[in-house]
């Protein structure tokens, strides 16, 4: 999933308009695992949500930050079109 890219930015396999520097991708938990970013994972379970993606969604609202609700709002928008995600990551 995040095997694109450009120099030092990450670049959407699904949308090359979607990008954002490679070191911003990844986070680390308290106990030291490294794990995707939420904000980039809900991008890719965007595109077609089942039912796991939106228990996920809703597990992970409540902690994205400002920054990762815009950037997931554009990055959704950008390819996906209206989504009805957006309306609940502006809220």
């Amino acid at each position: 999933m995040i095997d694109e890219s450009l120099g030092q930015e990450w670049v959407s396999r699904r949308d090359p308009r979607v990008r954002r520097p490679i070191s911003t991708l990844g986070m680390v938990s308290a106990d030291g695992v490294p794990f995707l970013a939420p904000d980039v994972q809900l991008y890719y379970k965007a595109k077609a949500p089942r039912p796991k993606d939106e228990e996920d969604f809703g597990a992970a609202l409540p902690v994205l930050t400002d920054q990762q609700r815009r950037w997931l709002v554009e990055a959704i928008s950008k390819t996906y079109g209206p989504h009805p995600w957006i309306k609940r990551l502006q809220a």
